[in-house]
């Protein structure tokens, strides 16, 4: 089989001989790409290899000496960062060096895996023409002045000083802030960063070089996370968090840091080279979106509230005029002067308290709802949860005809849960199970049950005897914006979704076997509380 039957091929100039030429390897499974590096790099002294695999570029390197290799990240089947591994594995391929081209590189971890794996630079889609010809050049020009070495008889160590030339102009050029501490050394000591990171902390190269790398940091700094840091150094291991940074002025920024042990030859430890991204837009973006989400929330919880506006109003009203029949009544015992007599007075008066306090409760609950927090987890009784969540719309219920029931598993731990979230939950899936049944005047019984699925977890099940969900809908009911309903957002179960989840639960439907569908969903058991209990 020859080269171009396995996805191998060799672009040459007109010259081809090709005694003098330098050999380059261009790997990507896709053949524009690789045409379009092919005419951005042709010249008479260079010999392009294509190859459409890492397979196939492994078979390459076999009788040839490359000068550069550019590979491509995302290849199907061996990734570019997997043949750089194997690369490195082998002394015939291991000096080679690797341009990574990738349209992704801008992600921390990502250029950080593809350092570690041999890269010494990366080319970001879409492809600067004068950025990759430099880059280029610069390593045809180096891999000439090693091999005039190698003819001169130039020892190794001058071979290797190159290399090193080589991966810290690489550094050199990167967007992340990488730094190496030297452990040889007391008190944590800097020995290189790179111009990214003296432009991320504000500091200059004298104020780094040589100084405790902890120092940097300043007093404001989170003192447990610098710990952290220092432990894990101590201990031969990797880290990897995000921590709340203070600039040489004083200027606060967020950075994800990345910090990793260098061996020797034998194992052990010598240095450690870490790499910080300054993530403040990022974490400024997931602050909106987090935003939005509680607006988002507030909004539908406000709206499902107004479906029961009716019921929630007669829950006040109610006591409210059992207030006024008994307050008339001992008025009217005062006016006949029978107050001192009467012992019923006493009685009235204490209905009017209990009444006052039903309606003060129902407003508690209502201002609470209505209010827009911040979600606070605190330990709750799931049970008292449904109670009260269904006594606010009781009247409601009632007034549709229908009769809730209840099996609720009294033995049940608590919960560490937002009150006002899951109350949402519950409204959303009652008032969906009520709609369901509507359908049919023989559907009039809906069920709330709890339980323990298992030592860990309780389930919560919403049963109703309506329509059901069609086949064709359930897998779908929880996707936003789908909805059924003339009138329907689409949004209530999905939100409903996203709050069981913020709660480490899942929220799922099923039809019954007889009629109607079963919405349920799981919770977390407060360990804390659980223990306590026992």
């Amino acid at each position: 089989m020859n080269l171009s039957q396995k996805g191998l091929s060799v672009e040459e100039s007109e010259n081809r001989d090709g005694a003098d030429q330098i050999k380059i390897l261009l790997v990507d499974n896709l053949k524009d790409n690789l045409f379009a590096l092919e005419c951005l790099l042709k010249r008479d002294d260079v010999k392009i290899f294509k190859a459409n695999s890492g397979t196939d570029a492994l078979e390459l390197m076999i009788p040839n000496e490359f000068a550069l290799a550019l590979i491509d990240v995302h290849m199907p089947g061996m990734s570019g960062f997997e043949l750089a591994e194997l690369m490195r594995g082998t002394n015939q391929t291991k000096n080679i060096p690797i341009i990574f081209v990738t349209a992704t590189a801008q992600d921390q971890s990502f250029s950080f895996k593809g350092y570690e794996s041999g890269a010494v630079d990366f080319l970001l889609k879409p492809l600067d023409t004068h950025a990759v010809k430099s880059k280029v050049n610069i390593f045809i020009e180096l891999y000439r002045q090693k091999k005039e070495l190698e003819k001169l008889g130039a020892d190794r160590e001058k071979l290797a000083e190159e290399q090193i030339h080589i991966r810290t102009k690489a550094m050199e050029s990167t967007l992340e802030g990488i730094f190496i501490i030297d452990v040889k050394k007391p008190d944590f000591l800097m020995i290189y960063a790179n111009p990214s990171f003296y432009n991320l902390t504000g500091y200059t190269k004298n104020e780094v070089i040589g100084q405790n790398y902890f120092l940097l940091y300043g007093s404001n700094a989170d003192l447990h996370i610098v710990e952290e840091i220092k432990q894990t150094i101590g201990q031969g291991k990797s880290f990897h968090g995000e921590m709340l940074n203070f600039r040489k002025n004083g200027e606060k920024f967020w950075s994800s840091l990345r910090i990793a042990p260098v061996r020797d030859t034998n194992g052990a430890i010598t240095h450690y080279v870490g790499t910080q991204t300054d993530t403040t837009l990022m974490k400024q973006k997931n602050l909106e979106i987090e935003e939005q989400r509680e607006e988002l929330l507030h909004v539908t919880r406000v709206g499902k509230l107004a479906e029961f506006v009716s019921s929630l109003a007669h829950e006040i009203s109610q006591p409210l005029m059992a207030i006024l029949t008994y307050a008339q009544a001992a008025q009217r015992m005062l006016a006949k002067g029978e107050a001192s007599k009467d012992p019923q007075l006493q009685e009235i008066l204490q209905y009017i308290i209990n009444d006052d306090q039903r309606a003060a409760e129902v407003i508690r609950q209502l201002r609470a709802m209505l209010k827009k927090n911040k979600p606070t987890f605190d330990p709750l009784d799931i049970n008292a949860l449904i109670k009260d969540t269904v006594t606010l719309i009781m009247t409601h219920i009632t007034g549709r005809n229908k009769v809730i029931k209840f099996d609720l598993d009294s033995d049940l731990p608590f919960i560490l849960g937002d009150r006002i979230q899951l109350q949402q939950v519950l409204l959303n899936l009652i008032s969906n199970s009520l709609e369901a049944m509507d359908a049919s005047s023989d559907s009039c019984e809906l069920f709330i049950r709890t339980s323990r699925k298992d030592t860990d977890t309780i389930l919560v099940e919403v049963k109703d005897s309506g329509c059901g969900i069609p086949a064709e809908n359930i897998k779908n009911i929880f996707t936003h914006f789908f909805t059924s309903k003339p009138d329907g957002l689409g949004m209530g179960l999905s939100i409903s979704r996203s709050i069981v989840e913020g709660h480490g639960g899942y929220l799922e439907a099923k039809n019954n076997s007889d009629c109607g569908a079963t919405f349920y969903f799981t919770i977390p058991v407060n360990i804390k509380n659980a223990n306590e209990q026992k």
